[in-house]
């Protein structure tokens, strides 16, 4: 099976490898337990990758003290690094796979091994001297491409092109999957696939995932496959602009190119991005009970309005000091009140805070964010986060449109503040008039600001 071959059994969902060596191994031990022995990789039919090893040789353990070790298990407890272990196999090909972060099981007497994968990768020599990363999702992800604009093979596919950071990205979106490359002159981030997948969860406002990730540098590539994962069968919040709104074409790959290059330019570790977390949280929170999703949805956006950078002026902090000092004088100086000196000192300390308003306060003035639209977040945020007795059973459609109308405004809001945060100017949709327009931003703003977009 070639790497290509393996990649479309993936999305056939019927993807079957057999192994002719294959070694299981304990991770952050001294002395491994090791496995050895034939096998195979197979996915399920719910897409999820599971191996199994028929094992002939075992080191560093035997069946006590397997017995042992899962009768010490505690519920509760996480997993320790020492409980993972890691997969070699190598097919009928020679090709090698490798596995990691496995949680495996063993049968009687520790004659086989199983378990299931988050993905399979397998290093390769590629023979042009050039750099890039390509993701492919399957099915369809509905972005702003003109679909059926172009034939390659037998399959109709819509295509743009256009830069972003160091390298051009291109985008194919066929019947049955979309495929994101991002090429360049010069080797590109090991997360760079990761931020492409942020940028493409933020344009398209899905819990999209990846199944397939290739990456060449120079002569070396690789492959990875991954296991189909579970995930919130229908979201309902919405993108940042839909294709009802005019300049759809254009704007829409000028908010992936600000998301990704944001993303790339402040995320310092290999994962997600704190804005791209925040928004996953109200995404996923959307597919729930109304409450559940007033709740998931403001907590999200106070953790984003905690991204705006802020600095205090000296005099108020010098000001606010010299408050406290003397609060705190007044009260040791009167032994009836001295009791509460501890309590007044850490209420006091939340006055070097800085609060949400006075973050949003200069955005709210320079056009940024709409005020009418942070008080919406806030009124949500109370009403839900600090219930009072409501009895949802003798609540009528105008309640309900009310707070429809809240999580749509603060959904708006949440889409100001990233706007923000990433440098975009251009069409969006209002999502807090009914009707959902289109609307400019920010509000100072005459018109967008579209990049050229290549189309095939």
């Amino acid at each position: 099976m070639t790497i290509d071959e393996a990649a479309e059994a993936l999305k056939a969902n019927n993807l079957e490898i057999d192994c002719i060596e294959m070694s299981l191994t304990q991770e952050a031990s001294a002395s491994p337990i090791v496995y050895h022995g034939k096998g195979y990789i197979r996915q399920d039919k719910d897409g999820v990758l599971n191996f199994k090893i028929f094992v002939s040789k075992v080191e560093n353990t035997n069946i006590a003290q397997q017995m042992h070790q899962v009768f010490s298990n505690q519920s509760g407890r996480i997993f320790a690094d020492s409980d993972f272990y890691s997969l070699i196999a190598r097919d009928a090909r020679s090709r090698t796979w490798t596995a990691d972060r496995i949680i495996p099981q063993t049968g009687a007497n520790l004659s086989f091994a199983y378990g299931q994968l988050r993905s399979i990768k397998s290093e390769h020599n590629h023979f042009e001297a050039k750099h890039s990363v390509s993701i492919r999702y399957f099915g369809v992800m509905e972005l702003p491409i003109e679909f059926g604009r172009a034939d390659f093979g037998n399959k109709k596919m819509g295509k743009v092109q256009f830069p972003a950071g160091n390298a051009e990205i291109a985008v194919q979106e066929y019947p049955d999957e979309t495929v994101f490359t991002a090429a360049s002159k010069v080797s590109l981030s090991e997360s760079f696939h990761t931020r492409m997948d942020e940028a493409a969860k933020f344009l398209t406002a899905k819990s999209v995932e990846w199944r397939v990730l290739q990456r060449h540098d120079g002569n070396r590539g690789f492959i990875e496959l991954t296991s189909a994962s579970a995930r919130s069968v229908v979201t309902r919040m919405d993108p940042p602009i839909t294709r009802s709104i005019n300049g759809y074409w254009q704007n829409g790959w000028v908010l992936y190119t600000k998301y990704l290059e944001y993303v790339l330019r402040t995320t310092k570790r290999s994962y997600w991005n704190h804005c791209t977390s925040h928004l996953h949280n109200a995404r996923e929170a959307s597919a729930n009970a109304l409450d559940a999703w007033a709740v998931g949805l403001a907590v999200a956006v106070e953790g984003m309005v905690e991204l705006v950078p802020f600095t205090q002026d000296k005099s108020e902090k010098e000001k606010i000091k010299k408050f406290k000092e003397w609060i705190l004088e007044q009260i040791r100086s009167r032994k009836k009140f001295q009791l509460f000196e501890k309590r007044m000192g850490g209420l006091l300390g939340m006055l070097s805070n800085v609060r949400l308003q006075d973050r949003m306060a200069p955005l709210i003035a320079s056009g940024h964010v709409t005020g009418a639209y942070a008080d919406a977040w806030s009124k949500l945020r109370n009403r839900h986060v600090h219930p009072k007795g409501v009895d949802p059973q003798r609540m009528d459609s105008k309640e309900f449109q009310e707070i429809f109308d809240l999580i749509n405004k603060t959904t708006t809001f949440m889409y100001e503040i990233v706007f923000y945060l990433i440098g975009y100017s251009g069409m969006h949709s209002d999502y807090g008039q009914h009707g959902y327009p289109a609307r400019i931003y920010p509000v100072t703003q005459s018109a967008p600001k579209p990049i050229h977009i290549a189309k095939s």
